[in-house]
């Protein structure tokens, strides 16, 4: 469903946003994290 897809995740450095940023680069997406903490 993601695969060859630029996802743009905000709040995404820990915790839920990790995981979530994870399962969509496993799926195949492309995603560009933005958040104000580095992971």
């Amino acid at each position: 469903m993601f695969r060859d897809k630029t996802i743009l995740l905000t709040g995404g450095a820990g915790g839920l946003g990790s995981l979530i940023s994870s399962q969509l680069m496993a799926e195949g997406a492309k995603v560009v994290v933005l958040d104000r903490a580095e992971p």
